[in-house]
């Protein structure tokens, strides 16, 4: 597989690895602030690499791979993902890594994801 596929897994990875840590320290009963900042940084990245794909010109041109898996992922886990204010609660926060996980794993399985090396 060429460089920029890889590159693409290895970021969805981050964001789903980043996903799990927020999951974990919500269970966990982590302090309220380390989970706030924690979830701030990943709805930053993900709204920051929507908002890239959404101002992308040639869009069109990006390979298949992008446009049928990456970029509708992306794009619909920070719509519908992130809905928690960053100083919502451990539930809301929750809520939201549920719902981010979910549109993040839509167009591929999370095991898919994972699993490239």
């Amino acid at each position: 597989m060429d460089d920029k596929i890889k590159l693409i897994y290895e970021r969805m990875q981050d964001y789903l690895r980043q996903v799990e840590k927020i999951e974990r320290l919500c269970n966990e009963d982590a302090h309220i602030s380390l989970i706030r900042e924690t979830y701030t940084v990943l709805k930053n990245e993900i709204k920051n690499e929507a908002n890239f794909w959404d101002k992308v010109t040639n869009y069109e041109k990006a390979n298949t791979f992008l446009k049928a898996f990456y970029i509708p992922a992306i794009m619909e886990g920070s719509a519908f993902g992130l809905e928690a204010r960053v100083n919502g609660s451990k539930e809301e926060i929750q809520r939201s890594m549920f719902e981010l996980e979910y549109k993040l794993t839509k167009y591929k399985d999370h095991k898919e994801w994972i699993e490239y090396k």
